[in-house]
């Protein structure tokens, strides 16, 4: 089911020349030359800049080892080879900056408050709110009831209406299921957040205004950098990976299809083409190391096939609409023009 366009080959010929900026990051040697070396505005280099060293100086990692910050800047190249606009390529710099640099939803509010306004309300709606309120309920001591601990985050503005769905919730769902529940919850928001903005637009004189999608683009823009690299090392964290992708691709594939953004629809391919293409590149050695070890260590890989074969079925279907958006007038005129450039 994975196809090999030339345009994917193209695109990553394109990151790699980007590589040298990846190695100065991961030794923490970045500068503003080396940003206007690569075709960076002068606004994008200052913002760069800006971020880096906010992620820098929290120390923060991911769990294979690099700097948090690292999976924000591969998702602004992804964007920057895309040809998106400087808003949306500023905004996917900033897309985690509430989840990886708040120790507290108080710190969340005051980061929040600091954020550039032209794009606070996407970084809003790019974080997880329930899931961070749902980890202080857990956090929280019991001898503070849950109910009480809720009231009081009320009255940060931020999460004062996720507080209230979540009150109305808890009485009759538990901590772990509502865990459970929140990427789900936060994907529909973000799309009812895009669905606003695309009425919005769609009532305006002109049929032919493009509906940006910008949290949208960045969020399949995160997905893809996630399925491409930081290889998670837990068995549960791969299946989660894709479990993942394939709820995104089921939540937005409607108003992916529908709108008139080509960007959009491009983005959503490659998150499409790189979790079919990286999922049967685990499935094939996988296949061959469990044959390998034996009983002893080989079940446990049949035991992730298993798991592996079950999210592929999860995927398989959206090859159709890969192949469908491919297809779009649109999608071509954006791909043809990426590819003279």
């Amino acid at each position: 089911m994975v196809i090999e366009n030339p345009l994917y080959a193209e695109l990553h010929h394109l990151l790699d020349e980007f590589y040298p900026l990846v190695v100065d990051i991961v030794n923490h040697d970045f500068s503003h030359q080396t940003l206007e070396q690569h075709g960076f505005s002068q606004e994008l280099v200052r913002e760069t800049l800006y971020v880096h060293d906010r992620f820098h100086h929290s120390q923060k990692t991911r769990t294979c080892g690099n700097p948090a910050f690292l999976h924000s800047f591969r998702v602004l190249l992804w964007l920057k080879i895309l040809g998106a606009d400087d808003r949306t390529q500023k905004l996917s710099l900033y897309h985690d900056l509430l989840e990886d640099l708040s120790s507290s939803l108080e710190a969340m509010q005051e980061e929040y408050a600091h954020l550039p306004k032209d794009i606070s309300r996407d970084v809003f709606h790019l974080t997880n709110i329930q899931a961070d309120i749902v980890k202080t309920l857990e956090r929280s001591s019991s001898l503070l009831p849950k109910t009480d601990l809720l009231e009081k985050l009320s009255t940060i503005p931020l999460f004062s209406s996720m507080v209230e769905r979540l009150s109305e919730k808890l009485p009759s769902t538990s901590l772990a299921e509502l865990k459970k529940q929140s990427y789900g919850c936060y994907l529909s928001q973000l799309l009812e957040y895009e669905q606003s903005l695309y009425s919005t637009y769609s009532n305006s004189s002109d049929s032919s205004t493009l509906v940006p999608a910008s949290a949208l683009i960045v969020k399949l823009a995160d997905r893809l950098d996630n399925t491409l690299a930081d290889w998670p090392s837990k068995f549960s964290s791969i299946i989660k990976l894709y479990s993942k992708n394939a709820l995104v691709l089921s939540k937005v594939s409607d108003f992916v299809r529908s709108s008139n953004n080509p960007l959009l629809k491009l983005v959503f391919i490659l998150l499409i083409e790189r979790s079919l293409d990286q999922i049967a590149f685990l499935i094939k050695n996988y296949t061959i190391i469990s044959e390998k070890r034996g009983v002893f260590y080989g079940e446990q890989y049949k035991k992730l096939l298993g798991q592996l074969h079950a999210e592929n079925e999860k995927l398989l279907p959206f090859a159709a609409v890969r192949d469908e958006l491919l297809e779009d007038g649109s999608v071509r005129k954006y791909v043809d023009a990426l590819l003279k450039k």
